[in-house]
């Protein structure tokens, strides 16, 4: 793991994608005895419509698990509008959404925080960065997809760290979070880029 930077302050988030429950408990078990503990999980949420693959756990199951470390639920799905307030519900305390699922992302976000939660915005790798400028004005933070979203153990796609020192230029205050292909091999590189928040899936349980 890299050392602190002076220039940028990081957070490492660990990913739970499960297709079981097993599976969910015994990630989160590995997670619960890490040291240090994180702050924040990311709970990957994938319907098998926005792309090609589902995962385990509805809001009601993840709710029942009374997590005791705090949670971003990561919405790939389509219609993100119609399932976010349940993710709320559930506990999330920030809310992922694609900015390719919705056709108001900006309504979209105003909706999530006026739930309680947080919304940060996830932007696939083919998406570019000059969109909306008014979006950065209502979400807290922006997730860089380094990877094609939904599979687990993917290799981070060519790009990335460009795209992530065009948004820290252009967006000097903005949170930048990175998800898919993160490794320890990469990690000091995309801080290095501007990158404030490392989602580490696959690496994070090997």
């Amino acid at each position: 793991m890299p050392s602190n930077s002076k220039k940028t302050t990081f957070s490492i988030i660990p990913a739970i994608l499960a297709h079981s429950r097993a599976e969910f408990l015994e990630k989160l078990e590995i997670i619960r005895k890490s040291s240090p503990k994180p702050k924040l999980l990311q709970i990957d949420v994938v319907d098998g419509k926005f792309v090609d693959n589902t995962t385990w756990g509805t809001p009601a199951q993840i709710k029942a698990l009374q997590l005791d470390i705090p949670f971003e639920a990561h919405l790939m799905v389509n219609n993100p509008e119609k399932a976010y307030k349940r993710w709320i519900t559930a506990g999330a305390n920030r809310v992922v959404f694609h900015y390719e699922a919705t056709k108001d992302p900006i309504g979209l976000a105003k909706g999530i925080r006026i739930a309680g939660a947080k919304p940060i915005m996830a932007i696939n790798p083919e998406t570019n960065i000059n969109i909306d400028p008014l979006i950065f004005k209502v979400i807290n933070g922006i997730l860089v997809m380094d990877i094609h979203p939904g599979f687990g153990g993917q290799k981070m796609l060519p790009g990335t760290f460009k795209k992530i020192r065009a948004l820290r230029k252009a967006h000097p205050h903005l949170k930048i979070e990175v998800d898919g292909g993160v490794n320890a091999k990469n990690m000091q590189k995309l801080i290095d880029a501007g990158a404030n928040e490392l989602v580490i899936g696959s690496a994070y349980y090997s």
